[in-house]
């Protein structure tokens, strides 16, 4: 089910035979992640500040020594940029700084996600092409319902559902 518009690369996304445990890891990351989603989706600064927090705890919590070999650099790559991300929206008070480092931050977990799965969890990659100055930024969502986290209730059910994944 791959397609050009699911990221802004069409780079192949590889898929890991990855450990239940570590599938187990990164499912708490992406429940800590909906947390954060939702207090965007709500236009709550401070509350979306207390989940990045808590996702960073989560992300940190996820123990890439579980991988080995390619699977292993491949969580890596970009893991700086999703800690930053996370630092940003956690250290911020302003909804709009904190969306800005959540539109960086969903491409990369997104590949994550698809590369090492789920332990048991569909989720649903949603994209608004007005978010982000009209260039448009995705989310995951356990929901298929679009709650638009980058404009909360001014336009929450603005986007679309890109691509489904299921595991």
């Amino acid at each position: 089910m791959e397609d050009e518009t699911t990221s802004e690369t069409t780079e192949e996304i590889p898929d890991y035979n990855a450990s239940a445990e570590f599938k187990k890891q990164l499912t708490a990351l992406v429940d800590q992640y909906i947390e954060m989603k939702d207090a965007m989706v709500a236009s709550q600064a401070g509350k979306t500040a207390e989940e990045a927090k808590e996702t960073l705890q989560a992300l940190e919590n996820t123990d890439m020594g579980l991988l080995e070999g390619d699977a292993h650099m491949f969580w890596m790559e970009n893991l700086d940029a999703m800690k930053n991300a996370l630092k940003t929206i956690r250290e911020s008070d302003d909804l709009g700084t904190q969306r800005k480092a959540f539109v960086d931050f969903n491409p990369i977990l997104f590949k994550k996600v698809k590369a090492f799965g789920l332990d048991g969890k569909t989720v649903y990659y949603q994209f608004c092409p007005m978010a982000n100055d009209d260039q448009g930024a995705y989310w995951l969502s356990t929901e298929e319902n679009i709650r638009n986290p980058y404009y909360g209730d001014m336009m929450l059910e603005c986007g679309e559902v890109r691509e489904v994944i299921e595991f």
